[in-house]
């Protein structure tokens, strides 16, 4: 999909992740099953979607409160926390065994960037342009 502005494209990333999220719905809210269980899918399946969107656009910090909001908002729903239990973000994150939205951003970045630099070098140029119209050169 290609959008013109990159707030577009975020919001576009936001509301694939509460889709993802929604379609879960019946799992999260299944007394059945461990908090373990749905912590591993809610992984695997939206903040998946959520790092993979920080992938391919730049998050500002507007941008990751959003994120982060939703993130905690998705993890009180599974451990069963209201807002009103008044938890700070940091003990759900502790309970769940998880980090926060800028946290894994980096870690993904961070994650890419190595990629990066054990590519070959013609192919890191490629990957690695900034969209302008010149053509790269090759050191």
């Amino acid at each position: 999909m290609r959008s013109s502005s990159p707030s577009t494209r975020k919001r576009v990333i936001l509301l694939s992740a509460e889709i993802v999220a929604g379609f879960l719905f019946w799992l999260f809210s299944n007394k059945n099953l461990t908090n373990p269980t749905k912590l591993a899918v809610y992984q695997a399946s939206v903040l998946f979607v959520l790092l993979y969107g920080a992938e391919i656009c730049m998050v500002h910090y507007k941008h990751s409160k959003i994120l982060e909001s939703f993130h905690i908002k998705c993890l009180q729903y599974i451990l069963d926390v209201s807002w009103e239990g008044r938890l700070p973000h940091r003990t759900i994150l502790e309970r769940c065994n998880s980090f926060s939205i800028k946290s894994l951003i980096v870690k993904c970045q961070l994650h890419w960037t190595d990629h990066l630099i054990r590519m070959p070098t013609p192919a890191s140029i490629v990957l690695s342009s900034t969209g302008t119209d010149r053509t790269p050169t090759v050191p």
